[in-house]
């Protein structure tokens, strides 16, 4: 079961640290997830995880396009990745629906736990 509950967001507190977020749509009865966002170094996309340094990251993505502040999106065949940067370093990895919008992707992101 998860650690916490909230408005919109699921979390658990992952062995050898790092949080994983799922975020819901707070305002549908159906429960599909739009959003998972984790900051624990365990799990990785295309070779790049949390901790590495934003230049190699930008090197092995190919192709990423700013989708935000701090934020770096990559396309997939059905699913939107989603990279966050900070002081030379990725800070967090998520996965959104590809048809979630910019705006509410940013928001998800914005307000995770």
């Amino acid at each position: 079961p998860p650690q916490t509950e909230g408005l919109g967001f699921l979390s658990w507190c992952l062995e050898g640290g790092g949080k994983l977020v799922a975020a819901l749509p707070s305002d549908s009865d159906r429960a599909r997830v739009h959003l998972v966002l984790t900051t624990a170094p365990a799990f990785d996309t295309r070779r790049v995880r949390v901790g590495l340094r934003s230049r190699t990251a930008r090197r092995r993505l190919r192709g990423e396009r700013r989708f935000g502040r701090g934020i770096l999106s990559l396309r997939a065949r059905r699913q939107r990745l989603l990279f966050g940067l900070a002081k030379g370093r990725v800070t967090f990895l998520a996965v959104a629906r590809p048809r979630l919008s910019r705006r509410a992707a940013r928001g998800y992101v914005k307000r995770a736990p």
